[in-house]
Order: structure tokens, then sequence, then C-alpha cells
């Protein structure tokens, strides 16, 4: 779904502040790790995960989150010191400021979905990574989505399988090119759009 407020009145306060856009640009995931540090001004990584985010900022993208990854971001918040009201004052403003349209993807509603998902990725290596991260990595590779992550261990296991998945991490000489690599791929899938737009 392309919109998290589909039922106003039973959402959180987060929720009810998307507004759907119709998406120009890529679809991105923003994995929980990659979003903490672009929210967490203290964080190591996050200077780099703000450039980042305001090189795509222009192009109107459709940002995958899903809910999970909103509800680890939060948790996350929370245990670096901040109240549970801060963490969600953050959430809200990210939301209302997104530049762009938020897609939250398709979460498995059921337990036949659940098992359906895990049988179709079940010959890769995907499988061994935690519930939360299978299910965000899923999300992104079924949407075609690129994730950006700063998850060593999610990177490894899944740019076996889906190469639009890039390591946003700062100073790291073996990973580095990475950065590059996502706005080069990104470039190419904005180029593709528009030339599909003007056919």
């Amino acid at each position: 779904m392309d919109t998290l407020n589909s039922h106003p009145d039973n959402h959180s306060s987060v929720e009810k502040n998307i507004v759907e856009r119709p998406p120009l640009g890529p679809t991105v995931l923003l994995e929980s790790s990659f979003l903490f540090s672009l929210l967490e001004s203290s964080d190591a990584n996050h200077k780099l995960a703000k450039a980042i985010f305001n090189f795509v900022e222009p192009y109107n993208c459709r940002f995958h989150v899903p809910l999970l990854v909103f509800s680890e971001v939060l948790s996350r918040i929370v245990r670096n010191g901040k109240t549970v009201s801060a963490a969600v004052k953050m959430l809200e403003q990210f939301t209302k400021s997104l530049p762009g349209s938020l897609f939250s993807g398709e979460t498995p509603e059921d337990l036949e979905s659940l098992i359906d998902r895990y049988k179709n990725f079940a010959r890769k290596k995907i499988k061994g990574l935690a519930s939360n991260d299978f299910l965000i990595v899923t999300e992104g590779m079924l949407s075609g989505s690129l994730i950006l992550t700063g998850d060593h261990e999610m990177f490894k296991k899944v740019s076996q399988y889906h190469a639009d998945i890039f390591y946003i991490v700062a100073d790291s000489p073996k990973y580095g090119g990475d950065v590059s690599r996502f706005t080069e791929r990104f470039l190419e899938l904005v180029k593709v759009k528009k030339e599909k737009n003007e056919t």
C-alpha cells in the first residue's frame, strides 16, 4: 500500500502524518540502521546518511519504510536516551517533511502469507537473518527497492542475491564505493523512468 493512513482513526499520530503523493523517482528502502543514522545527529553515520538523503531529495522518490523499520527505530531512539514522546516527535517530523511519497510495503498479514514468503526465499541464505531483518529485506526485494543499510551482516548475506542493497557507513575503505555505486544506480533508474514517461 502507498499509505499507512488507510484507517486514520485506528493508527498512531505518526501514521496520520503520512500523505500519499505520486511517486516520480525510484523506490528507496530506508532500513532501520540507515534511518536511525539519518534521524540521530550524534550517530557516527549521520552526516553520510544526511548527504545521501539530500542527494535523492529532489527526485520525489517513493520512500519504502516498512512498519517494522519504524518500530525498530522508535525502540532504538528510546534506548539511546530519549523519551518516548521525543522519539515519536522525531518520527512525526520526519514523515511530515518527507520529500516524496511514503510506501509501507506489504508485510504478511497472516500465517499462510508468511510461510509462503519463507518458502519463496528458502534456497537463499537470507533465511538466516533475524526475523525482522528477513521481513524488511524481502519487502525490499519483492518491491524492487534500492535498500540503504548500515547493517554489515544484513549487507553480506543479502548482496549475494540482491544487487540493489548498499552498505552506507562512514570511514569504511572496503565499502566506501557503495556510495558511488548507489548514486550511479539511482541515476540510472531515474533516467529509465524519465524515458518511460516520455514515451
